[in-house]
């Protein structure tokens, strides 16, 4: 999905805005909750390796081994701390 479109972002936004749980907040929770992605530790683990200006956020399946890999990005600059996947990067899966 790209947050930038169509106000998909915006929408978003005002969600973030008034959630307290503060999902959004870190790239690697907003990733899982974005994607659908488990967020039980005994299922998954979460690695967020940040270089070069760009946020990576891996997602290691306990079960099978596998392991899938997704750019974040704050949507509205560094200013907010609203993240998202981003769109020009592909999430690829490996075992």
């Amino acid at each position: 999905m790209d947050y930038s479109y169509n106000g998909a972002g915006e929408a978003l936004n005002q969600s973030f805005l008034t959630d307290s749980s503060g999902i959004l907040v870190q790239p690697d929770t907003a990733a899982a909750y974005l994607l659908n992605i488990s967020s039980d530790p005994s299922l998954v683990k979460k690695e967020v390796k940040e270089q070069d200006g760009e946020t990576t956020v891996t997602f290691i399946f306990l079960k099978d081994g596998g392991r899938a890999s997704v750019k974040m990005e704050r949507l509205f600059g560094e200013e907010h701390n609203l993240w998202v996947p981003q769109t020009s990067e592909m999430v690829y899966y490996t075992f």
